[in-house]
């Protein structure tokens, strides 16, 4: 799947190799490698459910 297939409501792992978010934080070691709903998507960002970002 292509990021650009990605919608809301689906389901996506953030990678081990992921270091920041897109507002340029950190990101923490324990949202690695979990699975999270995808709330919201605007252009080639996504909105996690329970991740404040």
């Amino acid at each position: 799947m292509a990021k650009a297939d990605i919608k809301p409501r689906y389901t996506v792992k953030v990678n081990f190799s992921a270091r920041k978010w897109a507002s340029g934080q950190y990101i923490s070691s324990w949202v690695h490698g979990k699975a999270y709903r995808v709330q919201q998507v605007s252009g080639n960002r996504v909105l996690l459910t329970g991740i404040i970002s």
